[in-house]
C-alpha cells in the first residue's frame, strides 16, 4: 500500500512514461503492454501478479 498518493505526472517520472499514457491506463482506455505494467508495478513497489491478481475478473472498456 502507498503512504501516500502520488500525481500522474510523478508516477510518470517514477516508471519513465509519459503522462497521456498512465491516464489512458487509468482510464483503462488503453491496455498496458507488459512491458509497460512491469515498469509500472516497479515503480509503485508492487509485484505483477499483484497488478494482474487485481484486475482478474475485470474486463476493459471496449471502445471498437
Amino acid at each position: 500500500m502507498l503512504a501516500k498518493p502520488l500525481s500522474v505526472n510523478r508516477l510518470a517520472q517514477m516508471a519513465g512514461l509519459n503522462e497521456k499514457a498512465i491516464r489512458l491506463i487509468e482510464k483503462e482506455e488503453r491496455m498496458p503492454s507488459l512491458p509497460t505494467a512491469i515498469r509500472l508495478t516497479k515503480a509503485l513497489g508492487l509485484k505483477l501478479s499483484d497488478l494482474v491478481s487485481d484486475a482478474e475478473g475485470r474486463v476493459p472498456n471496449d471502445s471498437t
